[in-house]
């Protein structure tokens, strides 16, 4: 037996390379990233365009000059009467006159890196593919290599017909050129082996000399004598394929602007020029912007999982402030406190089960967090306008050029992510579908409320900028897509970016709790200024109108009079804006309950079918089988057996059916006189065939009271059907008591009536057990996939709370008690 290898052509080798190369601005940062990671602390970029386009009119000399290098040229063009040629008509897409004319177009990369010996050219940039940078990650002066696929040289493929390669090695005084033909790729029947590059030595020649020798311009040849001197590597790009226009070039400057983070105290030094435009570009500039409203600076440590978090707070005037915000008892602790609130910045530590309650609980997150590996996360919250006058009295913001920061955030706006200095594509990247890509405009739009609604504001995604630091070397599993354009979306990233969300909501929560207190403490003494202002105006305007209705009355009178409307109508006006707000929430639950009324009686006619079905199939086949050979059959075979099962899933799903269509009866959303032990034994005469599936047992215990109140059924079903679910979901926890029982019982009071609910679970998890009360805030929730996202509504608690206080009750939580266990106190009527 024979061995025989494989093989593969020029063209499939091409493609491949292609294939992980977007676009031409793709491969130039490419290229660029390959200059940071051969030590460069300069890399130069020249479009030197002879001609932009195919010129119309060509001068006598220019145009011998051109006929002595390509005689052809003289079918595409005729002398005018001024002695000059002039194009022919319907020339202009000529594929040979394009051809000659993409000769003189041309791009240089210049760096100061450590250059190429001839050893490496042949053994690793020849090698397509070169394991090289996985090899060797760490390059002389300790930089963590970015490139790692060993096809980035195709990017010169990309960008040009032809490249040369001139380098300069940092310890060998000899000069290398490499020459390479890529349309060479496409010769029919070639294999890879079948192509070559030219590797030439330049002799007597100072690398920095020869450089000045290829670039013409004064401007830019500053720069080369400045920076290129003893080493490095020069790419001559010819024949370009792409026609450079200016605004292709804007945007590369602005994609090299964001190339490398903020703040990267000039390590490696970017300058792109074009020849036609020498003034418009030059070196490109990244500095931090310092005129924000918020500052962010958060570092994630996977061995501790811990985040270490450090708030800027630089939107309020600190010489304006009402102090009076400090009476407030929230106001008074850390980090809202007076002298927190006066240093502007503060820091302090959560662990990453903290920031998502819940995650403990998931199988394998340990693991997980620990190959996440660290990162550091940097953003910065900046407002699109200061607002009007009422939100200037009300949260006495700085002043700020709304212009000039729109036009800051024009070019920089986004979070974008960064891997060892060089941004990770397309992430943040504006006008793209990866803006977004933490989907904070998804989040802001299922929670559009006020900034002064605290726990419940989300910022929105144009007004964010941020970096996020990762590493080749510490976060291996937040892998590049094959194409270089994003990280590849597995487990990881999702957890990474679920992470960021946790990050960005610890901002959110600060900023909003102060919003609150502000907007709390403007309405209660704007409300006694205008009160008071209203009522004087009223009473001077009907003395002076001689009222008799009114002689009667004295000033006081009259005053206290136009308090007590004021006040009830602007509690009205609060009270029907917090409303409003809960109405656009419920209505997306409201759908639901209209889609299963719409079909109800479908639903009853599937519900009566259920219970018949499995009856009729295991008469029909005793009729045609034969007993006895089924009873040989083994168990798994035996369609008597297989139809036992599903008779056991139908009762299942009858009861689900059953129980989904007396929700919405009528009679269920109308208030009415209801007697609270009968009540409870209504539900536990719902529930026990669904829990029964499950060993759970409820326990009714309504000590022979006969206490009734006037209630919608249908809010008393929210209130514990929320609770039974969240007890159902305890059970199922790991680790569990094993044991499985509700316990509720009812109490009397002298103004209340108690309800205790308790069950035999886990309890609250530990992350609520600080601050159990927690639970009932608007989206709180720990029900989370694997990779830490939120699934839960966080609803279901809030609407306990919101309709307990509709009905004047109040809940507690019992003391030391080891499953979940909470009173709920309800306000007698009297009939």
């Amino acid at each position: 037996m024979s061995k025989i290898p494989f093989t593969v052509s020029a063209r499939t080798a091409r493609l491949i390379g292609r294939e992980n190369v977007a676009n031409a601005e793709g491969a130039i940062i490419e290229l660029v990233k390959n200059t940071y990671d051969a030590d460069a602390t300069v890399c130069i970029l020249v479009f030197d365009y002879v001609y932009k386009d195919i010129p119309q009119i060509l001068p006598k000399e220019e145009y011998n000059y051109l006929k002595s290098k390509f005689p052809n040229i003289q079918d595409y063009y005729m002398l005018s009467d001024d002695n000059r040629y002039i194009i022919k008509r319907n020339v202009l897409n000529n594929n040979q006159l394009v051809e000659i004319f993409k000769q003189y177009r041309l791009l240089y990369i210049i760096d100061n890196g450590e250059g190429m010996t001839d050893e490496i050219i042949k053994e690793h940039w020849m090698t397509i593919g070169t394991d090289f940078k996985q090899q060797n990650i760490f390059s002389q002066k300790g930089r963590i290599r970015s490139g790692s696929k060993g096809i980035g040289r195709f990017a010169l493929d990309r960008l040009g017909a032809k490249s040369e390669m001139i380098t300069k090695p940092k310890e060998k005084d000899i000069i290398f050129k490499w020459l390479v033909n890529w349309d060479e790729f496409e010769s029919f029947g070639a294999k890879i082996n079948d192509i070559t590059a030219d590797l030439s030595i330049i002799s007597n020649k100072n690398y920095g000399n020869l450089i000045e020798d290829l670039i013409l311009n004064k401007t830019i040849l500053n720069i080369v004598k400045k920076n290129i001197t003893s080493n490095g590597t020069t790419l001559v790009i010819k024949s370009l394929r792409d026609i450079w226009k200016d605004n292709d070039i804007a945007n590369l400057f602005s994609s090299l602007e964001i190339l490398t983070p903020p703040n990267n105290e000039q390590k490696f030094r970017i300058y792109l020029f074009d020849t036609k435009s020498i003034k418009k570009y030059g070196q490109v500039e990244n500095a931090e912007y310092d005129d924000y409203d918020y500052k962010v600076e958060t570092q994630f440590d996977n061995d501790k999982k811990n985040v270490q978090i450090t708030i800027n707070r630089n939107e309020i005037n600190n010489d304006l402030l009402d102090k009076d915000i400090f009476k407030y008892p929230e106001m008074k602790k850390y980090p809202f406190d007076k002298d927190t609130f006066e240093k502007g910045t503060f820091s302090y530590n959560k662990t990453v089960y903290e920031l998502l309650p819940g995650l403990k609980d998931i199988p394998n997150i340990e693991d997980k967090i620990n190959k996440l590996g660290e990162f550091k996360f940097t953003f910065y919250f900046l407002k699109n306008t200061i607002g009007g006058k009422e939100d200037q009295e009300k949260y006495f913001y700085k002043e700020f050029n709304s212009s000039q920061r729109n036009k800051w955030f024009a070019k920089f706006g986004g979070i974008r992510i960064f891997r060892d200095e060089f941004r990770v594509r397309p992430f943040g990247e504006i006008d793209s579908s990866a803006y977004d890509w933490l989907f904070l405009g998804e989040r802001q739009g299922k929670s559009p409320a006020a900034v002064s609604r605290k726990g419940q504001w989300k910022v929105r995604p144009n007004q964010v900028a941020g970096t996020v630091k990762i590493s080749r070397l510490l976060n291996k599993t937040l892998e590049d897509k094959s194409s270089r354009e994003g990280l590849q979306e597995n487990e990881f990233f999702s957890l990474f970016k679920n992470i960021l969300i946790a990050i960005i909501k610890e901002f959110e929560n600060d900023r909003s709790t102060i919003a609150y207190y502000l907007d709390k403490l403007y309405k209660e003494k704007k409300e006694f200024e205008e009160e008071k202002r209203r009522a004087e105006q009223i009473i001077q305007k009907e003395s002076k109108q001689g009222k008799k209705s009114n002689e009667s009355k004295t000033k006081e009178e009259l005053s206290e009079e136009l308090e007590t409307f004021k006040k009830g109508f602007k509690k009205q006006q609060a009270d029907l804006e917090e409303k409003n707000e809960e109405l656009m929430r419920l209505r997306a639950l409201a759908s639901t309950g209209i889609v299963v009324t719409s079909f109800s009686h479908e639903f009853e006619r599937i519900s009566n079918k259920l219970h018949t079905r499995t009856v009729n199939l295991r008469n029909s086949l005793k009729k045609i089988l034969d007993n006895k050979i089924v009873e040989k059959v083994e168990k798994h075979h035996n369609p008597f057996y297989q139809i036992d099962k599903i008779e056991k899933q139908d009762e299942q799903i009858k009861h689900w059916i059953d129980f989904s269509l007396a929700k919405i009866r009528k009679d269920r959303r109308k208030r009415k006189k209801e007697n609270i032990a009968d009540y409870f034994k209504q539900f536990k005469q719902t529930w026990e065939p669904i829990v029964h599936e499950k060993g759970i047992v409820i326990n009714i215990n309504d000590n022979n009271l006969n206490i009734s109140r006037r209630l919608f059924v249908m809010d008393f079903d929210t209130i514990f059907e929320n609770l039974l679910v969240n007890s159902i979901e305890s059970f199922n926890q790991p680790n569990g008591t094993g044991k499985r029982e509700i316990d509720i019982e009812i109490k009397d009071g002298k103004e209340y009536f108690e309800i205790i609910y308790k069950d035999s679970g886990k309890g609250l998890i530990d992350e609520y057990k600080k601050n159990p009360y927690k639970i009932f805030n608007l989206e709180e929730t720990s029900k989370r996939d694997n990779t830490g996202k939120e699934i839960g509504s966080g609803m279901g608690m809030w609407l306990v709370k919101s309709i307990v206080e509709e009905y004047d009750g109040r809940i507690s939580f019992l003391k030391n008690y080891k499953g979940f266990g909470i009173i709920i106190k309800i306000k007698k009527q009297r009939y």
